[in-house]
């Protein structure tokens, strides 16, 4: 999982958890409060109530109009009430009970006072009642006052609350979100352009970074540039190390095979020439084997002029075949590789390729998502599968006869691995050896 990828995810769950439990709290507040509210509602309902009920000592009631809520006179209104006897016998209820369903009203002792919800038949009420010893005349008459609110108007009311809350956290998520995805895009930028120049430097278009970055990052860029300088320093002392041990050994060679060139031609001096033959390829390949930079620094070049170089040597050198070639490069096929190790890639394919081949030799590119896989065959032999694995070791040779060292598949192998690629040998539609590999 990406870094960016990481933040973003861990950003929205405790973005997510703040607005569910920020969107919770205030809801629980807003129903608690319209709660609260509800129920001092009713209970000054409750004391106006009183305040206009009357009672004879037949515990006939009459009630002063002038003191009660105008919804108690309204049918249907929401606001209704009832008095009831210690037997829950409705002794008065409110006009506004008039065809209506309500629940039954209940009967508390005296002093007692009872809020609570109530369901019933499909709706919600808050019922308020209060038990009162009533004194009419000598008598004490123990009474009951129950009023009941519908909850409709303030279920709708809680409900368009919600409604509004989590429109606007929704809104405010989303804003947050896309200020959060711009901050953690301008955070990142410096990453993302450490890695264009890393990509630029493995690609060649760049030797080391050189970027102005912040201090966090500029101790890693520091550290990459040690990297590959102390990495270019270390193939510099190699190459010049062996550069100078092949110069020192040039001369005595030189000398030798000069004394064998006056000597009369016999087996022995024919052995000599062969051996000092040896010697000669075998520094050349350790001091090219040194030069081999691989993809950390490898530079961009136009295939086709290496291609050409090669040819026009193997052409020399295997003139009596007069080998044809097709060639299908383009003038403008690059691919991201050092010089001196295309030169020692594809000149051991094509060495290999003109050593089997009958007359043909076909070498072929084909671009697909950044990346090249070229191909190089002829119409040889072949190889049989049995040696596929095997002709890719250092020194296994699958015909004896044939002059080489059986090195050569190895020391492309080896350049490869440096450039995250490897060979893949079948058969080609010419009849021999098809080598294939990919290289960006």
């Amino acid at each position: 999982m990406s870094l960016k990828l990481r933040l973003i995810i861990s950003s929205l769950i405790i973005l997510l958890f703040f607005i569910i439990v920020t969107g919770y709290t205030l809801d629980k507040a807003f129903y608690t409060a319209n709660k609260t509210a509800m129920q001092e509602q009713l209970t000054t309902q409750l004391y106006l109530l009183m305040a206009a009920t009357e009672i004879d000592n037949k515990a006939n009631i009459s009630m002063a109009a002038s003191l009660l809520e105008s919804k108690f006179s309204l049918p249907s209104s929401g606001l209704y009430a009832y008095i009831t006897d210690h037997n829950n016998k409705v002794l008065w209820k409110s006009l506004s009970t008039i065809g209506i369903s309500n629940p039954p009203p209940i009967t508390l002792d005296k002093g007692l006072q009872q809020f609570k919800q109530q369901h019933f038949k499909n709706t919600d009420y808050y019922n308020l009642s209060y038990g009162v010893n009533w004194l009419a005349g000598d008598n004490n008459i123990h009474i009951t006052f129950n009023i009941q609110n519908d909850l409709a108007n303030f279920n709708k009311q809680i409900s368009n609350y919600r409604t509004t809350l989590w429109s606007w956290l929704a809104g405010m998520a989303i804003l947050l979100l896309i200020a959060l995805s711009a901050l953690l895009y301008w955070g990142l930028s410096p990453l993302r352009k450490v890695k264009d120049e890393v990509n630029a430097i493995e690609s060649g278009h760049q030797e080391t970074i050189t970027g102005d970055y912040p201090p966090e990052i500029q101790v890693l860029t520091n550290s990459i540039n040690g990297l590959i300088e102390h990495a270019q320093n270390r193939q510099n002392r190699y190459k010049n190390a062996l550069g100078d041990l092949a110069h020192s050994l040039k001369t005595p060679l030189a000398v030798v095979r000069g004394l064998t060139e006056k000597l009369p031609a016999n087996e022995q001096t024919q052995q000599l020439e062969e051996h000092i033959s040896k010697i000669d390829s075998s520094i050349q390949y350790h001091l090219q084997r040194a030069t081999t930079s691989g993809k950390s620094l490898s530079q961009q070049i136009i295939l086709k002029p290496v291609i050409k170089r090669i040819l026009s040597t193997l052409n020399k050198v295997y003139h009596e075949k007069n080998v044809r070639i097709v060639n299908n490069l383009s003038e403008s096929q690059t691919i991201n590789i050092n010089e001196d190790d295309a030169l020692e890639l594809f000149g051991n394919l094509l060495e290999n390729a003109y050593k089997w081949c009958n007359s043909k030799v076909f070498i072929t590119a084909h671009n697909k998502k950044n990346q090249t896989t070229l191909c190089i065959e002829d119409d040889g032999k072949g190889i049989d599968t049995s040696n596929q694995k095997k002709i890719m070791q250092r020194g296994f040779r699958a015909d004896s006869n044939t002059p080489g060292h059986g090195i050569g598949l190895a020391i492309v192998q080896d350049i490869l691995a440096m450039y995250h690629s490897e060979l893949e040998i079948s058969q080609s539609e010419l009849g021999g050896a098809k080598i294939c590999f990919n290289l960006k």
